[in-house]
């Protein structure tokens, strides 16, 4: 048997793979081609406009479980370009993804992003990215517009977050109520998949 890679593949794969396996196959090679250009494009710093994934939302999958897919693909991509060249080979990486019943046709699009030309393209923009920020301060507010020229918006309360990063830089961004009761069940989801990997022989190494 060959040395497992134990690449750090995080807790969200048995997400994605989970929710790409419940589509047709033709079906979630389209969804998992366009979430798959979404995460090089933010890797690579460009921009993504906001609800890209909206337009892709189907009877057959909720806009809840492609942010979570999304968020397992970017974070399988950036994890696995912080590792070592060649310490991880291609078949390595495929029996893993099939370890965790990842769909083999999305296997294919991944491998050739991961070992492709395109690979160069991903190390440097996380070169360029390559320091970590602390959060010093995190305040919010519960806010209610009362006059907007949108409608839908009036007397409907929203969170306002000011962040201020160990940078000096200061971020400030609004969520509505809906957005960050979604945002809290992605949370939750994947701090429970990350209790399930943590048993899961994906993490530890075998001969």
């Amino acid at each position: 048997m060959y040395q497992k890679s134990s690449i750090p593949l995080g807790p969200y794969i048995p997400v994605a793979a989970n929710f790409l396996s419940n589509l047709s196959p033709d079906v979630r090679k389209n969804v998992f081609r366009f979430m798959l250009q979404l995460a090089v494009n933010s890797i690579e710093g460009k921009s993504i406009p906001e609800g890209a994934l909206d337009h892709i939302q189907g009877q057959s999958h909720t806009l809840s479980q492609l942010h979570e897919s999304y968020a397992g693909v970017l974070a399988l991509i950036q994890a696995f370009i912080r590792l070592p060249h060649g310490s991880v080979n291609s078949d390595h990486l495929k029996e893993d993804l099939k370890e965790v019943k990842f769909p083999e046709e999305c296997q294919t699009d991944l491998v050739n992003i991961l070992y492709g030309p395109k690979r160069l393209d991903l190390d440097g923009s996380v070169s360029q990215d390559s320091f970590y920020l602390k959060l010093e301060k995190f305040r919010w507010r519960i806010d209610i517009t009362i006059s907007s020229s949108v409608l839908s918006r009036v007397l409907e309360p929203s969170i306002l977050f000011d962040m201020t990063l160990s940078n000096g830089q200061r971020k400030t961004f609004e969520v509505i109520i809906p957005k960050f009761h979604q945002i809290r069940y992605s949370v939750a989801s994947v701090l429970k998949e990350m209790e399930l990997m943590e048993k899961k022989k994906l993490f530890k190494n075998s001969v």
